[in-house]
């Protein structure tokens, strides 16, 4: 949940949808899952609803079947410093930004996104994405294929559509979380994770 300058609650849904899964090679009718934001105000009034289904071209996801039951698992949503969404894509390994008017996905970082990125930078089922107090986006990136849990933080150039790691703050090996994590910039330039 996030509130935001209006106390307008702004939170993550999951968003089910019906389909046809013989149309893109499967067997019959199914759920698919996935992930939604909705916009309430403080009586609990639904103002906006934006789906993922919404921008998502189904037919064309060679991972749809596999991961019909959650197939965006979506776990963090936050403001970026214009007022849009930054949403925590994990099974994408990404992070997008998402238009908060038009719902339009705006750009993708991470694997297979549009900036131009460091690899040893990639992230893998990240969580807690958010604008640090440098202005950075910060992310905890749960390392699930490197078996090794960090923060990351990112200096974005949406001109060039790069991407300059700032931040790269491993855990031991023995604070490995593949599920859960957040990271953290402190007022006093430390990390809390």
């Amino acid at each position: 949940l996030r509130m935001d300058k209006n106390n307008l609650i702004h939170t993550l849904i999951r968003e089910p949808k019906i389909i046809d899964m013989s149309e893109i090679g499967g067997k019959g009718i199914d759920t698919l899952v996935g992930d939604g934001i909705l916009v309430l105000d403080t009586t609990g009034k639904e103002l906006l609803k934006w789906s993922v289904w919404d921008v998502w071209d189904v037919k064309n996801d060679p991972l749809i079947e596999e991961f019909a039951y959650d197939r965006f698992h979506m776990n963090a949503l936050s403001f970026d410093k214009d007022s849009n969404y930054l949403v925590s894509v994990s099974i994408e390994d990404q992070i997008w930004k998402i238009n908060a008017s038009t719902g339009e996905v705006m750009w993708k970082l991470g694997k297979n996104g549009d900036f131009k990125m460091d690899t040893t930078a990639y992230f893998s089922f990240q969580h807690d994405v958010h604008i640090n107090s440098e202005g950075d986006l910060m992310l905890f990136d749960n390392g699930i294929y490197r078996k090794e849990s960090r923060a990351l933080s990112f200096t974005l150039d949406t001109s060039t559509m790069t991407a300059t790691n700032q931040i790269n703050a491993p855990l031991p090996n023995s604070l490995h979380s593949a599920r859960m994590g957040s990271a953290y910039l402190l007022p006093n330039g430390n990390i809390l994770q």
